[in-house]
């Protein structure tokens, strides 16, 4: 029997793929024939992968689940990489003109990685019995602590291969520009789900979402009326939820160690 025709919907996952795959296009295009300067073709690439990717919901539910989407973030990130380790040896990978539309198109595969992440995510939550729900907050320091080595480690590797050494103004920049991006995203609220397989972090105001699973859960706590889940490597933050009356702290907390030990 014939597939039905399914309208494309406004998923996130799907519509930055799509806006990958015209990115590509319109960068790639030129490349093979010079006289492709208009972003009509581009446009029509990004339309067709949407449209084509809404049809199949099932494959590419599998594909986030395999984690396919950290492949397509990493394979796009590699031309960029290639650049920045060439201009450090002193030798041009690619033209000066494609190190723009390079660094636009690892920004959307950046994207397209966390797009990804949210949709799994949603997946699990849908697919897997929810033991808990909580609606935490991120320790307000150690966010701030770990939003600056972050944003700090990517300057120092991109300075470091293009030769360029880490100056007070360069630390300072950085220390500015995390505080404003702190500021700029002031909801520290999560929702956390917990699962068998582990905790579904997804915060309510920004990217990010994540599968944590069990072994990098460090400790459960409860210090004063309020729990504290402590997360480990490769994010080391805490979680914490204060108790409110309709709630039973010790089944809470039981709860959270038992889905740990098992």
């Amino acid at each position: 029997m014939p597939t039905r025709f399914r309208t494309p919907s406004a998923d996130s996952f799907s519509l930055t793929v799509a806006l990958l795959a015209g990115g590509i296009a319109a960068v790639a295009l030129p490349l093979v024939d010079q006289t492709a300067v208009d972003g009509g073709a581009a446009v029509l690439v990004a339309l067709l992968t949407w449209v084509l990717l809404e049809q199949v919901p099932d494959a590419v539910d599998r594909a986030v689940e395999a984690r396919a989407h950290l492949v397509v973030g990493g394979v796009v990130m590699l031309p960029l990489v290639g650049s920045l380790v060439g201009d450090a040896l002193g030798r041009a990978v690619f033209p000066e003109r494609l190190t723009l539309p390079l660094l636009a198109l690892s920004l959307v595969g950046l994207v397209v990685t966390e797009t990804g992440r949210s949709r799994r995510c949603r997946l699990l939550r849908a697919r897997e019995t929810v033991r808990l729900h909580l609606v935490v907050t991120e320790s307000a320091r150690r966010r701030a602590v770990l939003a600056f080595a972050s944003a700090l480690s990517g300057v120092v590797v991109v300075r470091f291969l293009a030769g360029d050494a880490i100056g007070a103004p360069t630390l300072v920049g950085v220390l500015v520009g995390t505080g404003i991006g702190l500021a700029l995203v002031d909801s520290r609220a999560l929702d956390v789900y917990v699962l068998d397989r582990g905790l579904v972090v997804v915060p309510q105001r920004r990217l990010g979402a994540s599968v944590v699973p069990w072994r990098r859960v460090r400790r459960v706590s409860t210090v004063e009326g309020v729990l504290r889940i402590d997360r480990g490597l490769p994010w080391p933050t805490r979680y914490e939820y204060e108790f409110t009356a309709a709630d039973d702290p010790s089944e809470v907390v039981d709860t959270l160690r038992r889905r740990r030990r098992g």
